[in-house]
């Protein structure tokens, strides 16, 4: 409000000489009758008689109706003009003494008069008091008005105050938060710059590092293949040099690990009799094939022999010890590559029985596995009769693919016949029995032992 004010102060003023001409006129309004009515002057009334006749006829109604109500006869008088009444001029009227009668009549209008004067007056004061508790009452409830308007005007800007500072703080704590969050926006972001900073400085001494890395290895290599060649050269260099020795220890070598082989082989063949048996029926077929092949070998040797022999004997003697060099070599050779053959024969016969035994193996533990399951199913069926401790079953199953018991055979039994019939009543109760891992295992007969 007050700021409207400063805005606009002529209208202010305007508004207020407005307020004072209305407070004016309505105090004018209010004591304007009141002065009028206490400044008015009485009405003088001059009455002639002309006759005694014509006074008695014209005044005794009015005395009589002046003394019936006065009140009326004050009102009937206010309410006429105050002007003077003149009476026109006659020709010199006749006087006449009044009477006895006439006297008393006019000493009672006198006091009715009197009367209504009084009673005018109490009635003009009580007006007047009345108009003033009015006037008291009004200025009192105008008083009470423009209080109550100040306090509620003053409510109001006290109220326009408190909002507009609650307003205020509230701008004030969101501008605050704002630049808070802006702050914090800021250092996150520079957070995030930072970190993303480190991390690109990392990753660059990191791939420098890599390059480095790769680069000294790359020279490492280089000097390695190098020393390598060098070395590979030096070594085929002494290769060469000790190529004859190394043959001849090879030979030498190749026979012992014949032997060794061999006695290996004859251990193990002694450990796996089925195996044995079916690799030695692949050897004596593949030896006497080999037989075969040596007699023919042996037939083109003798042939052979015979020719070169005939040769030599036509060579001269240095030429006739070459060829006896040379014919020992290639039957050393070729005896070499036959008990190669040999070696290698019996080495894929010792794999496959190997491979056999793992993979029976493998399946023997699987059905041990499969027949632990099957006991650790059966027992919680297992209903024993008193005084069955220490005894023991042995039966053979087949199950099904849907583990149901195809045949059930009791192999041994030292406990009692109610025993006996309590280890085939388990197995029913627990048809249907667990199933095996592998497919193969269901063909297979299961020998289960169970004890108390």
């Amino acid at each position: 409000m007050f700021q409207l004010i400063k805005k606009h102060p002529s209208a202010f003023l305007v508004a207020g000489l407005l307020h004072l001409c209305l407070f004016a006129l309505f105090f004018i309004g209010m004591f304007w009758p009141q002065a009028q009515q206490e400044t008015g002057q009485p009405v003088a009334v001059t009455i002639i008689a002309l006759n005694n006749q014509a006074f008695t006829s014209k005044a005794l109604p009015e005395s009589n109706e002046a003394a019936s109500n006065p009140v009326q006869e004050s009102e009937s008088i206010q309410a006429k003009p105050k002007v003077p009444v003149s009476v026109p001029e006659m020709e010199k009227p006749t006087v006449i003494e009044p009477s006895p009668q006439f006297a008393i009549k006019e000493e009672q209008e006198r006091k009715n008069r009197e009367a209504i004067a009084k009673a005018e007056k109490a009635a003009k004061a009580r007006q007047e008091a009345k108009a003033r508790q009015e006037a008291k009452a009004r200025q009192e409830a105008k008083a009470r008005q423009e209080a109550k308007a100040r306090q509620e005007a003053k409510a109001r800007q006290e109220a326009k105050a408190k909002q507009e500072a609650k307003a205020r703080q509230e701008a004030k704590a969101r501008q605050e938060a704002k630049a808070r969050q802006e702050a914090k926006a800021r250092q996150e972001a520079k957070a995030r710059q930072e970190a993303k900073a480190r991390q690109e400085a990392k990753a660059r001494q990191e791939a420098k590092a890599r390059q480095e890395a790769k680069a000294r290895q790359e020279a490492k290599a280089r000097q390695e293949a190098k020393a390598e060649k060098a070395a590979k050269a030096k070594q085929e260099a002494k290769a060469r040099q000790e190529a004859k020795a190394k043959q001849e220890a090879k030979a030498k070598q190749e026979a012992k690990a014949k032997q060794e082989a061999k006695a290996k082989q004859e251990a193990k063949a002694k450990q796996e009799a089925k195996a044995k048996q079916e690799a030695k029926a692949r050897q004596e077929a593949k030896a006497r094939q080999e037989a075969k092949a040596r007699q023919e070998a042996k037939a083109r040797q003798e042939a052979k022999a015979k020719q070169e022999a005939k040769a030599k004997q036509e060579a001269p003697v240095w030429e006739k010890a070459d060829v006896k060099a040379d014919a020992k070599a290639k039957a050393e050779a070729k005896a070499r590559e036959l008990a190669k053959a040999r070696a290698e024969a019996q080495a894929k016969a010792a794999a496959e029985a190997n491979a056999r035994a793992q993979a029976e193996a493998v399946k023997n533990a699987a059905l041990g596995n499969w027949g632990s399951k099957v006991i650790r199913h059966v027992k919680p069926r297992w209903i024993t009769p008193p005084a069955s401790s220490g005894m023991m079953a042995k039966v053979k199953i087949r199950v099904s693919r849907s583990g149901h018991i195809k045949q059930f055979r009791l192999l041994k039994c030292t406990g009692s016949p109610a025993f006996c019939e309590s280890v085939k009543d388990a197995f029913k109760r627990a048809e249907p029995l667990p199933i095996p891992a592998r497919n193969d295992l269901f063909d297979q007969n299961l020998n289960l032992t169970l004890k108390r």
